[in-house]
């Protein structure tokens, strides 16, 4: 009995180390595939709810065997991938294979993260398409940076962890004042850009 007695407590103590020990996944963000209005999106679940990071509407690489629900499960997953390492800081555009992609980046003004799975590719948009645009666009944000995007500087930074909370404020807060969209920066000028 008293064995039994001591491996409960064993069992329960290490249940609350486990949790007290890893506050990400407590406290974290999780990123699924679901629906928003019907339609499949990329979702953070959060404490305080679900937040629509990418509506999947479009269904220009439908052809090409990625349908909105493919991309949405694919891109999700790498989301979630890229959270678990650490590394689901920033997302920013680039270019992969000949191809303009988002990507995930360690970093504001960094490029695409290199040593990541796929280099930190989340997915390919449309090849005529401004991928600043692009980018604003799917997450549904106005850019507010120090100027508009060109094509002289095309890159721009969000910070996933600042869209999700302004987000969640939003749709909490619709009202609020202090409510502010992310703020969204072109990279800074520099010779080493991945364009």
């Amino acid at each position: 009995m008293k064995l039994q007695l001591l491996a409960a407590v064993f069992a329960g103590s290490a249940i609350s180390f486990v949790l007290v020990s890893s506050p990400t996944r407590a406290e974290g963000t999780t990123f699924v595939c679901g629906q928003s209005n019907g339609v499949p999106a990329t979702l953070a679940k959060v404490p305080q709810g679900d937040v629509p990071v990418i509506l999947w509407k479009s269904d220009y690489f439908t052809e090409a065997g990625y349908n909105p629900l493919r991309r949405c499960q694919m891109v999700s997953e790498r989301f979630q991938t890229y959270y678990n390492l650490g590394a689901m800081n920033y997302l920013t555009t680039g270019r992969m294979n000949g191809q303009n992609v988002v990507c995930a980046a360690r970093s504001e003004g960094g490029p695409c993260a290199k040593d990541l799975p796929n280099e930190g590719l989340l997915f390919t948009i449309k090849a005529d398409s401004n991928p600043g645009e692009t980018l604003e666009n799917l997450l549904q944000v106005r850019h507010q940076a120090r100027g508009p995007i060109s094509e002289s500087n095309p890159r721009v930074y969000i910070n996933l962890n600042e869209f999700i909370k302004t987000k969640l404020a939003q749709t909490t807060m619709p009202s609020s004042p202090s409510v502010q969209p992310p703020v969204i920066k072109p990279a800074p000028e520099s010779g080493n850009s991945i364009w």
